[in-house]
């Protein structure tokens, strides 16, 4: 009788954790080389995309959807995948961090932080305010760092104003150099937005710097970046920099480029290169 009874409590159990089972979805967890562990949004698999990592050394963090805590991060508007004719890149001038979150607000398209990861902010059909007249055509990029304009230059390296009597080493020390790795997430994200753009029937032809659209950025993004990634772009996507051009900015200066084109960095550094 005993055996009986017991019998009926353990068939009774089976079937209740059966049902269990039958009514728990199985969440597959996103790849560990693909999202940062600290990633406060990768709490939640449903609230984190990857987006088409080209090496998985390197962590892609989908923000696009995610809101706004300021209007100036804020798309707007759209615009059409046949007007994307050109991507623009920037350094950020300040540091903020290896935290995707901090750099919600920056008001461009993508972001690369020092560790490498790479930051999607909006869609390349995004209107965002950026670059000035570059803004209807072109991509943002930006560089979490703060570089010189002209490498080892002290009088190039802009510095808010409280920082004006720092001169030579002193200011150049206060300096937040990109990394190789940093450099080499940004030249994946120009090939992914070359590709991007291109999968929606539109082309990417142009590379700029950000000094040629705006007078008062004229170490944005510095020699450093521009030789790490603007030349790439050159040399192996076949992009064009506009050498010489400028869109109510400065010409690239042939202390970037290493070409002699004749054209300075600016009244306080000259930096041609003869001919």
């Amino acid at each position: 009788m005993k055996l009986q009874i017991y019998t009926k409590i353990l068939s009774s159990l089976f079937k209740s954790l059966g049902a269990i089972k039958a009514n728990v979805k199985e969440r597959r967890p996103l790849p560990k080389d693909d999202v940062s562990e600290d990633d406060p949004i990768a709490e939640e698999n449903e609230k984190v995309i990857v987006n088409k990592p080209t090496e998985q050394e390197f962590v892609w963090h989908d923000l696009k959807n995610v809101p706004r805590t300021k209007e100036r991060g804020e798309s707007k508007g759209d615009r059409d995948w046949k007007n994307i004719t050109g991507i623009t890149i920037h350094q950020t001038a300040c540091q903020f961090g290896n935290n995707p979150q901090r750099v919600l607000n920056v008001p461009v398209h993508g972001v690369t932080l020092s560790d490498g990861s790479i930051v999607l902010l909006h869609k390349p059909t995004d209107y965002m305010y950026h670059a000035g007249a570059l803004n209807k055509t072109d991509i943002g990029i930006e560089l979490s760092c703060n570089v010189p304009g002209v490498e080892g230059v002290a009088e190039t390296f802009w510095l808010p104003k409280k920082y004006k009597h720092l001169k030579g080493e002193e200011r150049l020390a206060r300096a937040s150099l990109p990394t190789e790795k940093q450099l080499e997430a940004t030249k994946r994200l120009i090939k992914y937005y070359v590709d991007e753009v291109a999968e929606n029937g539109g082309k990417i032809k142009y590379i700029h710097a950000h000094r040629q659209s705006s007078k008062s950025r004229v170490a944005d993004p510095g020699e450093q970046i521009w030789k790490a990634v603007g030349e790439w772009a050159v040399e192996e996507l076949g992009l064009d920099p506009h050498y010489g051009w400028t869109k109510g900015g400065l010409p690239l200066p042939d202390v970037w480029t290493g070409k002699a084109n004749g054209v300075r960095y600016s009244s306080k550094y000259d930096g041609r290169l003869k001919k």
